[in-house]
């Protein structure tokens, strides 16, 4: 019987905030800034060491990535549209370690390096005080906050990171009322490498790719045996994000995708299972009126009484409940008669009927629905208040600011 386990422990905390403005009605942006931190409790045999391997000790995690911006944004201009995805990130921590097993615990590469002249190495100290001059600005500061004593686990920091994505999208309409459009996207998979290359060719500087600085500080190139000590060579490229020294990359990747829909329309697919039951040797039953005015009243919500139904959310009042209540009923009523009338003029079709025009009147009354959902819902804003109306549920929230004549479509089965 073999049974593992563990006695190491992680605890991770996050603060996030968004910001989400309300920009023109083309335009779309989104920031988020999050708040982390990570804390690992592990061994040297888990990560590294600075002395005896099976101790516990308490460090940053190694995604302990403390500030995060994320930003977010897209316009559109008629079938045109545009939208992108920016993360920024603070450093990533890392530790300067030795390249040897300077504690005999048999492994290479989990001694941390002791940073300063103590090696007693006079060569050594020179090739230090050498790279401290020529060295990334976070690889200076990682030298200075550990000068003279073992490096803490993961307590350096590399540089900030930044990662982005573009996508520009065109539809392409297709003849036909309900058809379906085609749609073509251009998909450009980390653009911040594209330009680095363009501008630096094989030069580059690592724009859009993870930053990984080389932990090595101090390679073992031997053993003085007369003060009993390790000589060690100093690694000059220590703390160097260099990506032509290393095989973490983000390749830049351009994607053109293109949409060709066959077959029949979602609205097309709604009408044939909503009037083909029963009819033309179809088998199954007719749907009579009742059932189609059920099944097309599931097209469009009634947007007033998805308020009533988060009063306690919204912090609804008396006052403002008497005032919506009218609302609802008047809403609801127009929608049954619009329902009813088309359910009923479906129910009357007998097993051949023209599918066109059963398409077009169709379409026309859900249309017809929506339209007046959203000229209810602008009557909310005389109603609510300003943060009431920022938390509004759907489709109230949308339709009262969209747009005459605007198309949604939820396709029942």
């Amino acid at each position: 019987m073999i049974v593992a386990g563990s006695q190491g422990r992680s605890v991770s905390t996050q603060a996030r905030l968004v910001i989400d403005p309300d920009l023109l009605r083309r335009w779309q942006a989104r920031g988020a800034y999050v708040l982390g931190r990570m804390r690992e409790r592990l061994t040297g045999f888990d990560r590294n060491t600075g002395g005896d391997p099976r101790a516990f000790e308490w460090a940053a995690g190694d995604l302990d990535v403390r500030h995060q911006v994320q930003l977010q944004g897209g316009t559109y201009y008629k079938r045109f549209s545009v939208t992108t995805f920016l993360d920024i990130t603070s450093g990533r921590p890392f530790t300067p370690i030795v390249a040897g097993d300077v504690n005999g615990d048999g492994n290479g590469f989990n001694d941390r390096a002791f940073v300063g002249s103590g090696t007693g190495d006079p060569a050594t100290a020179a090739a230090l005080r050498a790279l401290a001059a020529a060295a990334p600005s976070h690889a200076r500061e990682c030298l200075d906050a550990f000068a003279g004593r073992v490096a803490a686990r993961n307590g350096c920091r590399g540089p900030w990171e930044a990662r982005m994505n573009l996508q520009l999208g065109l539809s392409i309409p297709r003849r036909g009322v309900f058809s379906q459009d085609y749609q073509l996207s251009l998909f450009i998979e980390n653009p911040l490498g594209g330009l680095d290359r363009l501008l630096h060719g094989n030069d580059i500087r690592g724009w859009g790719s993870r930053a990984a600085p080389d932990p090595v500080l101090l390679a073992v190139r031997g053993w003085d045996a007369q003060t009993s000590r390790f000589l060690y060579d100093v690694n000059p490229r220590f703390g160097a994000t260099d990506p032509r020294f290393s095989t973490i990359r983000a390749p830049f990747r351009v994607t053109l995708n293109m949409s060709i829909p066959f077959g029949p329309t979602m609205p097309e697919q709604q009408l044939s299972r909503a009037l083909r039951p029963g009819r033309n040797g179809i088998p199954g039953p007719r749907p009579d009126s009742a059932s189609l005015h059920k099944r097309y009243a599931r097209n469009v919500n009634n947007p007033i009484r998805s308020v009533l139904m988060e009063r306690d959310s919204l912090l609804l009042t008396a006052e403002q409940v008497a005032a919506l209540e009218p609302l609802e009923r008047e809403f609801q009523q127009y929608a049954d008669s619009l329902w009813g009338a088309l359910a009923g003029e479906f129910a009357r079709y007998g097993d051949r009927y023209d599918s066109k025009a059963a398409l077009e009147r169709q379409e026309a009354v859900i249309d017809a629905a929506w339209e007046r959902a959203r000229l209810v819902s602008i009557k909310l804003t005389d109603i609510l208040t300003p943060v009431q109306l920022k938390l509004l549920p759907w489709p109230a929230g949308y339709l009262r600011t969209a747009k005459p004549g605007v198309k949604i479509r939820i396709f029942t089965g």
